[in-house]
């Protein structure tokens, strides 16, 4: 699935947590992961954020969007949290966790994306 969109980690505000999510929970992180390239290809091809077509991805407010993992049996719910920045095209990974860091990851994600608006020309 080619994009002429980038993936961007450099603003991930839970990098430890991350990391061991990674380690522990590999095919839930590698579907999340997936699931970002299928909305980037949508994105690629001209589709409105607003008409992204995906059940697993959502808004979360303050520019900041959900995307779940699909197609592990017995999985760990996991979300990744994630801005766009349409001007350079680059998706930027602000948090991934689970359902039971969820509204810190939620507060984490958008005021990362707020310090991301104001950072980007």
């Amino acid at each position: 699935m080619e994009t002429d969109w980038t993936i961007d980690t450099s603003r991930l505000v839970n990098r430890h947590q991350a990391k061991a999510l990674g380690r522990k929970y590999k095919a839930e992180v590698a579907s999340c992961l997936a699931n970002l390239g299928l909305v980037l290809a949508e994105l690629g091809n001209g589709t409105p954020i607003s008409a992204i077509p995906y059940p697993f991805f959502r808004s979360e407010g303050n520019g900041v969007f959900r995307i779940g993992q699909t197609g592990v049996s017995a999985a760990r719910e996991m979300r990744l949290y994630v801005t766009f920045v349409f001007i350079g095209r680059t998706a930027f990974i602000l948090a991934i966790g689970t359902k039971n860091t969820q509204s810190r990851d939620i507060a984490d994600a958008r005021r990362a994306a707020k310090y991301l608006e104001r950072d980007t020309p």
